[in-house]
């Protein structure tokens, strides 16, 4: 279900690439970073997420965006100073890549998706 999403902000963005900096956790790993006791990297659940062509502050406002119109699900989205930790909340109407109601939001949503790929857009 995270990769699901993660290959959509790739693709809804446009972005070259998309670097997960953390994924899957061990408890040793997890306690050696200093992540939560109970952090969804440790159920696999979790992504720390960056990309070269974006700032972080930009990168994390594209994501709340792609919420906001329901490109992706809604869930703990966090600011680091690299990275935004995205754990998705499970949503049954996000569980497919490549639906109808996906492709249908893009097509609403023309002018966001641009902006995404040109890597041109300031929300708010």
């Amino acid at each position: 279900y995270l990769a699901i999403q993660l290959q959509k902000i790739h693709d809804l963005f446009g972005l070259d690439w998309l670097r997960i900096n953390s994924g899957y956790r061990t408890e040793s790993h997890n306690k050696n970073v200093g992540g939560a006791k109970n952090s969804f990297h440790l159920y696999g659940r979790a992504a720390d997420i960056s990309q070269q062509c974006l700032n972080v502050n930009k990168f994390y406002q594209l994501i709340l965006e792609a919420v906001k119109l329901g490109f992706i699900p809604d869930g703990e989205i966090l600011k680091y100073d690299t990275f935004v930790h995205y754990a998705p909340q499970f949503d049954v109407k996000h569980f497919k890549y490549n639906d109808i109601r996906f492709q249908s939001l893009i097509n609403k949503n023309k002018t966001f998706v641009k902006k995404c790929r040109t890597h041109d857009y300031t929300p708010f």
